[in-house]
């Protein structure tokens, strides 16, 4: 393995390549919440971020393909802002390589340490450290994140036994960081996104998702609110601020397994730590999100679009709503256990700290919501699609409503939305009419609000 030391990228790597393969690394970071400025890194935030960087790259012989980087900065002491390691080429010592070829740079110019540091929730990073022979020094929390972080230090010409005096300034930044912590990132309230922002970004995120299906001859429909403002708008609803799309569930699950595209993920309903039977695409590079009504143990993705199953139901309507009966009723247990898994760090005063912690109590802090999800689940796929009738049932707000013809949904139609084309079944006018009777009156002003009322999104800056 050949490692080289860039101080100037060459012509065969751009900025913007480094930044992709640095994201790549920490993608499954991201996906369990941990939002590092790694995990969104572009070339712009890259300049912003690292002054005078001096980069790292290691790589196979006689290729341009990126194995690992370390980004290093400070003068004459050193500052490992990343170190990645690509995933297929973990645990082949790139990561140790790279940190060696650093101390030595640090070690020509006179320097006598590194600094590091690492989320504490990174369990694999924090033993990596240790192993390396760093220390933890202090406990810290940047702006851009609600967690805390470690600082980590190694002398590169140890010449006492520092155990105990790093143990004693750890502990002492540990008193004073947790009793100053706040969840910085709602501070500035200036970085929240209007609700025109957040209706453009899903339609950002729509037209990626339209343009994927469309080449790999996945079926979809806009759904609910989105349908409607699709046929009464030729766009959004003014007041709503999402897309739905619904997909039947052999398009859903393929979906689920193929679909990629820069900038944007899936939040899958297969997810373990996933508390809801539906899916989103979300954006993870310009938006994060904040919500006191979790669907994941932790999410640090931005704005999206819901993606919900369709699945068979029964042809006797009465079988038909005695199945709908019950998974309302597991639907309301699912909601009686998600709302105790909220983080007690974003509730914004005392008094609902309190509350929240006495209903995680109460409530044995959601325990028995994964069993619920999966009895739904088995509810929901009960039937092969082939049936007379489909209804989504992974979110039961409309209940027997959604009770529909799978003629209805045989062929879709592409229909103006915003200045786009996305598509809707073609039997929209009697699945819209089933759930909300004349769809073309408008509700009164009193009903003309958001849905999502628990969350708010905000830009990364």
């Amino acid at each position: 393995m050949e490692i080289e030391v860039l101080k100037q990228i060459p012509d065969d790597i751009a900025l913007e390549q480094i930044c992709a393969f640095v994201r790549h690394a920490f993608k499954q970071h991201m996906l369990e919440g941990i939002g590092t400025i790694c995990s969104r890194l572009t070339a712009e935030m890259f300049k912003t971020h690292f002054k005078s960087p001096l980069i790292l790259i290691s790589r196979q012989e006689h290729s341009t393909e990126i194995c690992g980087v370390l980004v290093l900065t400070g003068n004459p002491h050193g500052y490992i802002e990343v170190i990645a390691v690509a995933p297929a080429y973990q645990r082949q010592h790139i990561g140790h390589s790279l940190l060696k070829t650093a101390e030595q740079i640090v070690k020509e110019r006179n320097g006598s340490f590194l600094l590091s540091d690492t989320s504490v929730l990174m369990r694999n990073s924090i033993l990596w450290h240790k192993k390396n022979g760093f220390h933890k020094i202090a406990l810290t929390s940047y702006r851009s994140t609600d967690y805390y972080s470690y600082i980590l230090r190694k002398d590169l010409h140890p010449s006492w036994d520092r155990n105990i005096y790093y143990a004693l300034r750890f502990f002492l930044s540990s008193i004073r960081t947790r009793l100053t912590k706040t969840p910085l990132r709602t501070v500035d309230e200036k970085n929240r996104l209007t609700l025109s922002e957040i209706q453009q970004m899903s339609l950002e995120i729509m037209e990626k998702v339209h343009r994927f299906c469309e080449s790999n001859d996945i079926k979809y429909t806009l759904g609910y609110g989105s349908l409607i403002g699709a046929i009464r708008h030729r766009g959004f609803i003014p007041w709503d601020d999402d897309i739905d799309i619904i997909m039947p569930r052999d398009d859903y699950e393929r979906f689920l397994k193929i679909f990629a595209c820069e900038g944007l993920d899936v939040f899958s309903s297969h997810r373990k730590d996933s508390y809801i039977l539906y899916s989103r695409v979300f954006d993870t590079m310009k938006t994060f999100c904040r919500t006191k009504f979790p669907f994941a143990r932790r999410y640090a993705g931005g704005v999206w679009i819901d993606i919900f199953p369709a699945d068979a139901v029964e042809d006797d309507y009465n079988a038909f709503a005695t199945k709908i009966h019950q998974l309302e009723q597991m639907y309301k247990r699912q909601m009686y256990l998600r709302e105790p898994k909220a983080s007690i760090l974003l509730m914004p005063t005392i008094k609902k700290k309190i509350g929240l912690i006495i209903r995680k109590i109460i409530r044995k802090n959601g325990a028995g919501l994964e069993e619920n999800n999966t009895a739904m689940q088995k509810i929901m796929t009960s039937l092969e699609y082939g049936t007379m009738h489909w209804s989504q049932m992974a979110c039961m707000d409309e209940g027997v409503k959604m009770y529909q013809l799978a003629e209805d949904f045989e062929n879709t139609v592409l229909v103006p939305f915003e200045g786009h084309s996305f598509r809707i079944l073609s039997g929209y006018d009697r699945v819209l009419r089933n759930i909300y009777g004349n769809y073309m009156e408008l509700p009164p002003v009193n009903e003309q609000v958001s849905h999502q009322q628990f969350l708010d999104f905000y830009w990364n800056r």
